[in-house]
């Protein structure tokens, strides 16, 4: 049977297989995952596995994309919420600044290495990436929307594009998970927060 990407599963039965599946990939990594040990896990029979998720493949990357959109799901909605909270350019700015910071505090750094993971993997799974692509793209929609709304009032520089600076500004959580998982330097978050939000407030405040 061909993958079958299922990463909300309506089924609960599904929804047991597919976080087994996920704790194991968590703590062990893919290679470590067996159908038999998922099945047993989640108390069903492997043909049960196969319907939802096709074979093993598809329920690794059904795991993959499930981790992706729990955490562009919640940067999204964090920045929309604050960015609708705001009624002055100066507080505008300020929540900006915030969702920086605490999107590279120390406390994300699982998260942010399993947004490392899920892309790593689907270099070499064409229809994964395909997906990605096409959820990025949907999920930040209310991410640009919010700098749009922004740029209307006069509070972000008229010469900004949203689209581009949402691509470079997500991008740039990649590079600190990369830092944070191969680097040297110690406290990383604490020297790219600093970098990232002097670019930020530059790129869209005009601000130094």
């Amino acid at each position: 049977m061909k993958p079958k990407l299922n990463p909300i599963p309506e089924s609960d039965v599904a929804r047991r297989l597919l976080e087994a599946a996920s704790e194991v990939i968590e703590t062990s990594g893919e290679a470590s995952l067996r159908v038999q040990e998922i099945v047993e896990a989640a108390g069903v029979q492997a043909p049960v596995l196969y319907r939802h998720f096709g074979n093993r493949e598809g329920l690794v990357q059904s795991v993959h994309l499930a981790r992706f959109l729990r955490e562009i799901n919640d940067e999204a909605e964090v920045f929309s919420l604050l960015a609708g909270q705001a009624d002055t350019k100066a507080e505008f700015q300020a929540h900006f600044d915030s969702l920086v910071r605490a999107a590279a505090d120390p406390s994300r750094i699982e998260r942010r290495r399993a947004r490392l993971e899920v892309l790593g993997s689907a270099v070499s799974r064409p229809e994964l990436s395909e997906l990605i692509t096409r959820v990025q793209s949907t999920t930040y929609v209310r991410v640009i929307e919010a700098l749009v709304a922004a740029q209307q009032r006069g509070w972000v520089r008229a010469d900004v594009e949203p689209v581009s600076f949402v691509a470079w500004a997500s991008s740039g959580m990649l590079g600190l998970a990369a830092v944070e998982h191969y680097g040297s330097l110690p406290n990383p978050s604490e020297w790219w927060i600093r970098y990232q939000a002097e670019a930020c407030r530059a790129l869209l405040f005009d601000e130094d």
